[in-house]
């Protein structure tokens, strides 16, 4: 079960900290690049070749669309060098559109206080609007549960 904790993660409610990390092919990106029309789901991975790691990426993959439909893009911020993600990208037979993003040295898992494995929602004021914390025996929410989240009262 996911948790939700007033200690870990950042302040719901306060603005989401920017940041300028790249991809697997070294293209840099911002929060305000990977902002739908409605907001974004980062979610927060430590190393992608865990397995419970692959399994998220995955499980966002099969379910970004369901995302987009509502405004909502998904990316993926993983505490590993933009080459271990280019190897992941060559490893998959999966085209990957969501966006994975290399933070080695932990500097946006910093600025959000995600030092375990979670996700945050972003509205399109960027203003962090929830958060949570997932064991790794979980692969995410449902993706009913988080885009319900997003259209409940603030």
């Amino acid at each position: 079960m996911a948790t939700q904790t007033e200690e870990l993660g950042p302040i719901i409610g306060h603005a989401a900290p920017n940041f300028v990390l790249q991809d697997h092919d070294l293209n840099p990106s911002d929060l305000d690049s990977i902002m739908g029309e409605n907001g974004v789901l980062i979610g927060f991975i430590r190393d992608i070749w865990q397995p419970a790691s692959i399994r998220r990426v995955l499980f966002m993959q099969k379910h970004h669309r369901k995302f987009l439909e509502q405004g909502i893009n998904i990316a993926l911020i993983i505490a590993d060098q933009p080459n271990t993600l280019y190897s992941f990208h060559l490893s998959t037979e999966v085209k990957m559109s969501v966006t994975l993003l290399a933070d080695p040295d932990s500097v946006a898992h910093r600025a959000y206080n995600m030092f375990h494995s979670g996700l945050v929602l972003i509205d399109d004021t960027y203003t962090i609007r929830n958060k949570w914390l997932v064991p790794d025996e979980r692969v995410w929410l449902r993706p009913k549960e988080l885009l319900d989240e997003l259209y409940a009262p603030a």
